[in-house]
């Protein structure tokens, strides 16, 4: 809530934490997520996006797109975020919505209002994909910020963050690095492309629980 641009993107190489990360910080700051309301997840329709939009335009509110890429590439979207974070027309939007798509009740009529929130965008996406779909002028509004990691950099990533996973799990830090160096073994990224923490995780938990058969029991879960 405390950063002074109207939009932060934050894209890149997936299952690193980036969600995590944000929701953490934003909670420790008195934020209270709310699916639907101020955390959209998965898909938003212009509609969708406009009603969120003004659920959180009061300033210090913060809207939060998690994984939610339908609105690139939808150019009504677009030029609904291009109004909601253009401080020099007064961050004014105006999108009218008929009942059929049922706006809350303190909806303007008019479809007017002005923005004062501020919006983060989560994606999985590089940038490049995300100026391909049209969002160069929704950056040009706020900042972006794009981890774009190679997979040893993720290994690296991943093992600096090892003795701070699973703390109340009986692992050792020998356990979790044996599991962490088995994922990125050449022939096994084959099978896994996109190594997250999650995905590690996982697989120190299957070495608990399945000492002798965790590898293959880690193959038939993903």
């Amino acid at each position: 809530p405390g950063f002074d641009i109207s939009c932060l993107v934050l894209c890149g190489t997936p299952g690193i934490g980036k969600t995590y990360n944000v929701l953490r910080i934003l909670k420790e700051q008195g934020w209270s997520q709310e699916a639907g309301t101020n955390y959209l997840r998965a898909k938003a329709t212009p509609a969708q996006a406009a009603v969120a939009l003004f659920k959180c335009k009061e300033p210090g509110s913060v809207l939060v797109f998690d994984d939610c890429d339908s609105p690139w590439g939808q150019e009504d979207t677009i030029n609904l975020f291009k109004a909601a974070f253009d401080d020099g027309t007064g961050n004014i939007v105006t999108w009218k919505i008929g009942p059929s798509a049922g706006p809350p009740s303190d909806y303007p009529e008019n479809g007017a209002f002005v923005f004062e929130g501020k919006c983060i965008f989560i994606s999985n996406l590089k940038k490049k994909v995300l100026v391909d779909k049209g969002a160069t002028a929704v950056l040009t509004r706020g900042e972006m910020v794009e981890l774009d990691f190679t997979p040893q950099q993720v290994r690296e990533y991943i093992i600096a963050l090892l003795p701070k996973l699973l703390p109340e799990s009986s692992a050792t830090q020998e356990q979790k690095l044996e599991v962490c160096d088995w994922l990125f073994y050449p022939r096994n990224m084959i099978k896994f492309p996109f190594i997250s923490i999650r995905l590690v995780c996982n697989a120190i938990k299957l070495r608990l629980d399945s000492p002798t058969t965790w590898k293959q029991d880690i193959f038939n879960y993903t």
